[in-house]
């Protein structure tokens, strides 16, 4: 039987290793004839003095300061959980490390230290939930899972993790003064990754933290509060939220709050929304104003705007409904990370018993949805709080079988005839497709890119049309294209190779995954070139573009100029030593990050063990049978 096995697996690892040893010819062919147009090389660049001095030249512009320290924090968080009999203990925390970087000093000098924040180097959080209580903290684990499945399934822990790295890089960018603020926070994460994976609807949270009030303030969370967080964030500069189809009444909302009256006009919003070429300016005005009333009608519902006079008016309610919500988020993760009060991830909440139909106050935990909605406004202030501070945010991820350049961007540009190439199967992965480039050539040498692309092309591809069979443009669910075109810009990296000479392949390092925040002044070149293209899908039947149009940030090729992803470029070199071989082609801020808060795991996981003491003296633990014998 074990002999069938090993011939079963070692057929399927040959079938395995005959197609990828095929699709590498094709990977090679694919960059000999394109790919090598989308590589940017910059081991030349590191060593020319004029562009280094350059780099510095512009690290002072952005910064506004003559201070000669370029300041750098990163995050990085953990996670445990550990089942008793009777409870489940979740932990998740977050701990930060400061570069900085010395610009008066050549070469460059690099100074390291943890972060404290409010006098403490980390910022934790335990949840012990009794077990019979585990499904109150989603509202899809039924009663039929097993305790195990349950426990599995409420990822409380990975999401009590990520709202620390968040809520810890918020209070990081509100500290302190100008001169002492972070020039640019590195995230062990995906920005982009995080705001697709957290968007949720309002079902997910209506019967959770909508109605929390456990707060100084003289009214509850309520469902306006919920929609104008989600639109967020506003950016007049960058034009999001942005006017496509599936996002047109975001748009509105912040056309709204940026007026000075916070009401607007019908025929103000209907020429606003005609430049943005959704609605038909050949249709009667009346029409063009119920499709208005139509797009706005969850905002009037919750009670966010009203109609007065041929005005459309924010609610006295609802003026300052965004800066409500980020304090709710303050006080709420202020409770849980640094007072360490764990009863802040349950509330009490008004509700109607549905056997009586009387009104009473229960005590609820946080459900999944409660806390990615904390986590989802978590992130938008953190993007906020960057574009006020002029901070680089960057998110870094690694050990990532996405496919977002090639299956995506460079698919659906091959689609709108920007890109001309041969299409055959290539490498599965975008990671392996850029780690194979220094075995290929030569002159790939680290550090050495991709072109960033838009972060719309997480969800923006090119598929077959269930009906037609043909290539169309899809978005996600519904043809959601999100994280919001302008947003986000992606690029993989690699910051270690080693050429090892004609007769032995060459040292690379893992390829990273960065996606950053989009930096007004510094992508200006990039802003323009996407307003030239415009990527859309038309519905033949009901003769409307599906998306609404979509302008993307936009490189065509490696000859593009790109001011930021040079200077982060330029950083992360200065900032990745490659003395540690564990790591190499990471960046050191990042990996002491990781040092330190895996130590501080440790410590942690015995504590939470300790709790089996506590446990193992309360009799209620033991059954009848186990009491009677005594043992």
């Amino acid at each position: 039987m074990l002999g069938l096995y090993k011939k079963s697996l070692d057929d399927s690892l040959e079938e395995y290793l005959e197609v990828i040893r095929e699709r590498e010819k094709n990977t090679i062919s694919f960059y000999n004839n394109f790919l090598k147009n989308l590589i940017r090389k910059y081991d030349d660049k590191i060593e020319n003095l004029r562009w280094t001095s350059n780099q510095i030249d512009l690290i002072r512009r952005i910064k506004k300061s003559s201070r000669d320290k370029f300041r750098v924090l990163a995050i990085d968080g953990t996670n445990e959980k550990q089942e008793f009999k009777d409870i489940v203990v979740f932990f998740g925390g977050a701990l930060g490390v400061t570069a900085e970087i010395e610009l008066d000093k050549d070469p460059l000098i690099v100074r390291y230290e943890p972060y404290s924040l409010h006098d403490d180097l980390s910022i934790i959080a335990y949840a012990p939930i009794p077990l019979a209580m585990l499904s109150l903290t989603s509202q899809d684990l039924l009663d039929i899972y097993s305790d195990d499945m349950k426990i599995k399934q409420s990822r409380m822990d990975l999401q009590l993790m990520l709202l620390s790295e968040i809520y810890f890089a918020y209070r990081a960018l509100t500290g302190g003064s100008p001169s002492t603020r972070f020039d640019m926070i590195l995230f062990d994460n995906s920005i982009g990754g995080i705001l697709n994976t957290h968007g949720i609807g309002y079902e997910e949270v209506e019967n959770g933290i909508i109605g929390y009030e456990e707060m100084n303030s003289d009214r509850p969370l309520t469902k306006g509060d919920f929609f104008i967080a989600m639109a967020q964030p506003f950016s007049s500069t960058l034009e999001i939220p942005t006017s496509k189809v599936y996002s047109i009444r975001e748009f509105i909302l912040r056309l709204l709050f940026e007026s000075e009256e916070k009401k607007l006009t019908f025929s103000k919003i209907i020429n606003s929304v005609n430049i943005s070429r959704n609605i038909d300016p050949a249709s009667s005005n009346a029409y063009q104003i119920n499709d208005i009333k139509k797009q706005l009608e969850r905002y009037k519902d919750s009670g966010i705007v009203s109609y007065e006079d041929n005005e459309v008016i924010i609610s006295d309610q609802y003026k300052n409904s965004w800066a409500f919500t980020k304090r709710l988020f303050t006080f709420i993760c202020d409770k849980v990370f640094r007072e360490k009060d764990c009863q802040f991830l349950k509330y009490q909440k008004r509700t109607i018993n549905p056997i009586t139909e009387e009104e009473e106050i229960v005590s609820k935990w946080f459900t999944r949805g409660d806390l990615s909605f904390l986590i989802s406004v978590g992130i938008r202030m953190v993007i906020e709080k960057a574009w006020e501070n002029n901070t680089l945010l960057i998110g870094v991820a690694k050990d990532s079988a996405s496919q977002y350049f090639t299956r995506n961007f460079i698919s659906v540009m091959k689609h709108i005839g920007k890109y001309d190439f041969e299409k055959e199967p290539i490498l599965p992965t975008d990671r392996g497709i850029l780690e194979l480039l220094p075995f290929i050539d030569d002159s790939i040498k680290s550090p050495y890119a991709s072109i960033e692309y838009d972060a719309c092309f997480m969800t923006l591809k090119r598929w077959p049309s269930e009906e037609t069979n043909q290539w169309e443009l899809h978005g996600a669910k519904r043809n959601l294209v999100t994280p919001s075109e302008r947003l986000l810009a992606r690029s993989l990296v690699n910051l270690f190779t080693l050429q090892m000479g004609e007769s032995l392949d060459p040292i690379v390092s893992s390829v990273l995954f960065l996606d950053r925040l989009i930096h007004p002044d510094l992508d200006s070149s990039m802003l323009k070139r996407g307003k030239e293209i415009i990527i859309q899908r038309i519905d033949n039947k009901k003769n409307r573009d599906v998306f609404g149009p979509i302008n993307p940030i936009l490189n065509y090729n490696n000859n593009d100029d790109n001011l930021a992803q040079d200077l982060i470029i330029f950083l992360l070199t200065i900032l990745t030593s490659n003395k540690y071989a564990k790591q190499l082609g990471y960046p050191d801020p990042l990996l002491k990050a990781h040092d330190y808060i895996t130590s501080i795991k440790k410590e942690i996981k015995k504590t939470i063990a300790g709790s089996a003491l506590k446990l193992r003296s309360n009799p209620l633990k033991y059954t009848r049978r186990t009491l009677r014998s005594g043992n």
